[in-house]
């Protein structure tokens, strides 16, 4: 039941917005190998010059923010989000009133009260919640 409602086989968390993958590759670029077969070729800064004035040019970039962008989505991804969270919330409730159920069904007042006042209980070893979920099931 918690697979069904939890969606567990859905492994998207954390990539929400993520919904393509980048093609830049950075400084790699492909080139064709001595065998003739696709090789990546990546440039790399050797001198010491050259990685000094990366590390400033990045450094002096990071200073200032880039200016917000406002972001839109369209329909379909509000949809599915609106979806998403009224199922996340389905899932809370769920959990939530199990928890109450099986807190009230297994306290010491509640198991007292059934012994006293329900026929057949007396003396016995009774378990409301388990009794429910066999009955349910």
């Amino acid at each position: 039941m918690m697979y069904a409602m939890c969606n567990l086989h859905d492994v998207t968390w954390g990539t929400k917005g993520d919904n393509g993958s980048t093609k830049d590759l950075g400084g790699a670029t492909k080139v064709q190998g001595k065998d003739g077969k696709e090789m990546m070729a990546v440039d790399l800064p050797t001198m010491q010059e050259d990685v000094d004035a990366l590390w400033t040019a990045s450094k002096s970039s990071l200073k200032h923010p880039p200016p917000p962008q406002k972001e839109s989505r369209d329909a379909a991804t509000k949809q599915a989000d609106n979806d998403r969270n009224a199922r996340t919330n389905v899932v809370l409730a769920w959990v939530g009133t199990n928890m109450i159920m099986i807190t009230a069904f297994t306290s010491s007042a509640f198991l007292g009260w059934v012994n006293e006042n329900v026929e057949g209980t007396r003396g016995s070893k009774f378990n409301p919640y388990l009794t429910f979920l066999f009955y349910a099931l």
